[in-house]
């Protein structure tokens, strides 16, 4: 019995000492560690912080906490819709019904340090392309790579873009790419909706090829000193005589398309003809006679002989053009492209089309769709969020860099132009003459103006024994009551009438 009782309270000094010991460690020490400080949270396999989840599936969240020293790394996690979203407390998502949630994870030492997520319950990407799987670029130029999300209803189509090297090239969020040396690299398209979907392009940088000037024919002086110029060099010189013969060779160092422009010192444009080696006469790929641009397709290592006459100082721009590329954004229209695959119509957000370098831009573009006539098409702008009266001259730009124009919407309004007693044309339709013509334009568009890529365009009135005049407010205005078209936006449906005398 004494043997007991002894046992009994050696056993309680024993007790009291643990609880002593622990009473004198700080409040969550034992868990946590003094010297901890958490620094961040994030959840490690989802490359955004947006997920989409089909209704009835189940994710798992792997989440990082970080920090320094000793810390804790527990966290908890909470959904905003738990109807929508549930979340257990090892971060495991269930997908309820259709809808959106947002997950909070939060680290339970350091309730400031969180991450938050978006989740929809909705339609995952199943399959994710490109316009192009390799590509072949400049050092220096530029492409834009496209994508196509199926299904076409997808809940979530951003994409994240990366490169694999970028030395050689880099990528842009809206997937434009740019050679910066030789090599090659891997460029990635990811699903941002964190279902693994991706595609990859390979692309090949090549040095920038020089243009390498043989020599010249007349003018000795002015290359005497050079053997070689750069790829877009302005040569230059003067006549002792007018209209005198003028010539210089060339080598063409790579295999492609080059433009010529030449100009006598008072902008006459020059009329040069090229010629082979052999000195046969050769057609050029296209020529401007206003301008002075002459553009030929040479081949590499071949000599070539460029002749002209002037009158006057003159210089030639000798350059080799390169594909470029200009995308059309719709902004709030869209393109319609039939996918074969699919057999149905697909809306693109966006349309890319290779140029060559100095071609026009309105020669391929095509007017996009907005799907309802509450807008109407008001040309392209080199930025969002501008009005009509911003619109770009499309008609007369040409494709120099990688571009991207967006389509500028406007509130649409009807002008109408009335012959005021006379006519416009014969209405094969009506079977009678038209004198009356309503154009919709976009609100705050000029009148004259170049819209959308063709010219607003129908013939002046006619009437037997006056002759046209111009257009005014009203009918019975006159001469002086003109407007300038040029100058008069179309600010609200109005109607002008044709002023005769």
């Amino acid at each position: 019995m004494h043997n007991q009782f002894k046992h009994t309270h050696f056993l309680r000094g024993i007790l009291l000492a643990v609880l002593l010991c622990l009473s004198l460690v700080l409040p969550g020490q034992a868990a946590y560690g003094a010297s901890g400080k958490i620094t961040g949270v994030k959840v490690t396999n989802l490359p955004a912080k947006t997920l989409t989840l089909k209704k009835g599936k189940s994710f798992k969240l792997k989440t990082k906490v970080t920090g320094t020293g000793s810390f804790s790394k527990v966290v908890s996690y909470k959904s905003s819709n738990p109807k929508v979203v549930a979340v257990s407390k090892k971060g495991k998502l269930t997908a309820k019904k259709n809808g959106k949630a947002k997950i909070t994870i939060t680290s339970k030492k350091n309730r400031k340090k969180k991450y938050v997520i978006k989740v929809t319950v909705g339609k995952p990407v199943k399959k994710l392309t490109l316009n192009q799987t390799s590509a072949s670029l400049t050092a220096g130029n530029s492409l834009t790579l496209r994508t196509t999300v199926l299904p076409k209803k997808a809940s979530n189509k951003k994409v994240l873009w990366s490169s694999g090297d970028t030395a050689v090239a880099t990528v842009s969020s809206n997937g434009q790419v740019t050679a910066k040396k030789a090599g090659s690299t891997t460029i990635t398209a990811l699903a941002a909706d964190g279902s693994g979907k991706k595609a990859s392009c390979k692309v090949t940088v090549a040095k920038r090829a020089q243009l390498n000037i043989g020599g010249e024919v007349d003018l000795a002086a002015l290359f005497q000193n050079a053997s070689s110029l750069p790829l877009n060099q302005t040569l230059s010189g003067s006549v002792n005589n007018d209209m005198e013969r003028v010539s210089y060779y060339l080598k063409a160092p790579a295999t492609g398309r080059y433009e010529f422009i030449a100009v006598e010192k008072d902008g006459t444009p020059l009329a040069p003809d090229i010629y082979d080696q052999n000195q046969n006469e050769l057609w050029w790929y296209s020529q401007d006679y206003d301008t002075g641009r002459y553009v030929a397709d040479l081949t590499a290592g071949k000599t070539y002989f460029i002749l002209f006459r002037a009158s006057q100082p003159y210089s030639i721009r000798v350059r080799m053009l390169h594909q470029v590329n200009i995308t059309f954004n719709a902004t709030d229209g869209y393109y319609p492209e039939y996918n074969e695959q699919l057999e149905e119509v697909i809306k693109q957000d966006a349309v890319t089309i290779p140029y060559m370098q100095g071609d026009y831009l309105y020669q391929y573009a095509e007017q996009p769709s907005y799907g309802n006539d509450t807008k109407v098409f008001a040309g392209w702008a080199d930025h969002p969020g501008v009005s009509a009266s911003e619109c770009l001259p499309v008609r007369t730009m040409t494709a120099e860099k990688d571009q991207t124009l967006y389509a500028v919407w406007a509130d649409p309004v009807v002008v109408r132009f009335a012959a005021n007693n006379g006519i416009f044309f014969y209405n094969e339709k009506t079977g009678s003459y038209q004198a009356i013509v309503n154009i919709t334009y976009p609100r705050g568009l000029k009148l004259s103006a170049d819209y959308p890529l063709q010219y607003i365009y129908f013939q002046n009135p006619t009437r037997s024994g006056y002759q046209f005049a111009g257009w005014a407010p009203s009918s019975n205005a006159g001469t002086n009551d003109i407007i300038n078209l040029d100058q008069t936006f179309a600010d609200q449906n109005i109607e002008y009438y044709a002023v005769w005398k």
